[in-house]
Parts: structure tokens; C-alpha cells; sequence
């Protein structure tokens, strides 16, 4: 039955990949509160977090300025990262790290997902965010998750940047701006 449950959730996660990758599903746009939605995915994701013996860290800064986006979409992104995160930590637990910060000064809004697995080797990091490239191992991903999630915060004006140390872990910054361009230009 774990096994049946395992492989469900991983065949689910390709088909919710490959849809947003194909960009089918529907753009709903609306103001997005990104610590109600990171706290959502991380309940989402407690059990599977805790059989991996993963330690959740959070740092939310309070009151944080909603942003205009996609929460289906913007959450999907979350459960990639968190997900990744969860898989590179599986063998030996760790500790899972999220912040966001308002940064004044860039009227921007920045979301740290930071892990203590093993890190990718610097050869790698170029091509993180390629369609179909994995560090996985054989049968445990397909390669969409952290592309689909670089198109997504793409389309929200966002950028992602990525720091990993080998032996120590990971770490990814997502910088949202609080007014997409489209939105300065008809005003």
C-alpha cells in the first residue's frame, strides 16, 4: 500500500507537471498573500516532511505585501521546491528553511527556500531549471518540476537565483516584484 501510495502521488505530481508545462490550465489572477500560501503548502506537506525526519524552519516577515499572481500557480511552485527539498534530505532528515522578506528599497518581495541536503554540483546548476533534466536518480523525477516552476515565476515578473554547496545544501531565492511592468505601463 505505500508503494501503491508513493508512486500515485509521483504520477500525480508529472501529470500537474506536465499540464502546467504545457500551460494548459487556466491563469486565475488575483492578490496573493505568500505566507498564507507557504504555510498552506507546508501543511500540506507535514507528513510527508516529518516521515523524512525533516526539521521546518520559518522566518515569515509579518506584514508582508500581497502580490498580484496566480495562488494555484504560485503554490504549484512551492510544491516543487518543497518536494525537491523533501527528496535530497530523504536518506538522512535535515532541516528545510523558508523566509520571505519585503525588500523597500526594490519594491520587490523575496521567498528563501533553503535545504541541508547534499547539494548540487556546480556543473549542474546551469541547467537546473532545463525541461526533462534531473539529478535524481533513475525513476525518482522527470525533470519538470523546477522548469515549470522557473516559467511560472517567470510569468509573475519574478526571477529565481540558486546558490548549492556541495555536502551542505541548497538554497533558492525567489524575488517577486509588488508591480508587474504591464500593470506600471497602463497606469
Amino acid at each position: 500500500l505505500d508503494l501503491i501510495e508513493t508512486e500515485t502521488r509521483r504520477i500525480s505530481r508529472i501529470i500537474s507537471n506536465l499540464l502546467a508545462f504545457s500551460r494548459q490550465s487556466k491563469l486565475e489572477v488575483n492578490q496573493i498573500d505568500l505566507n498564507s500560501l507557504i504555510e498552506r503548502t507546508l501543511m500540506i506537506h507535514a507528513n510527508l516532511l516529518k516521515l523524512g525526519n525533516i526539521k521546518i524552519s520559518t522566518a515569515l516577515d509579518e506584514p508582508l505585501p500581497q502580490i498580484t499572481g496566480s495562488g494555484d500557480q504560485l503554490q504549484q511552485v512551492f510544491i516543487n521546491f518543497i518536494s525537491n527539498a523533501a527528496e535530497a534530505m530523504e536518506t538522512d532528515g535535515g532541516t528545510l528553511s523558508i523566509a520571505t522578506r519585503h525588500h523597500l528599497n526594490e519594491n520587490q518581495i523575496s521567498v528563501l527556500i533553503e535545504d541541508t541536503g547534499p547539494g548540487v554540483p556546480p556543473k549542474d546548476i546551469p541547467r537546473l531549471f532545463e525541461p526533462f533534466f534531473t539529478t535524481k536518480k533513475e525513476g525518482k523525477g522527470v525533470g519538470l518540476g523546477l522548469s515549470v516552476a522557473y516559467g511560472i515565476v517567470k510569468d509573475h515578473g519574478g526571477s529565481i537565483d540558486v546558490q548549492s554547496t556541495p555536502g551542505k545544501g541548497t538554497r533558492f531565492e525567489l524575488l517577486f516584484p509588488l508591480k508587474r511592468e504591464a500593470e506600471t505601463e497602463s497606469a
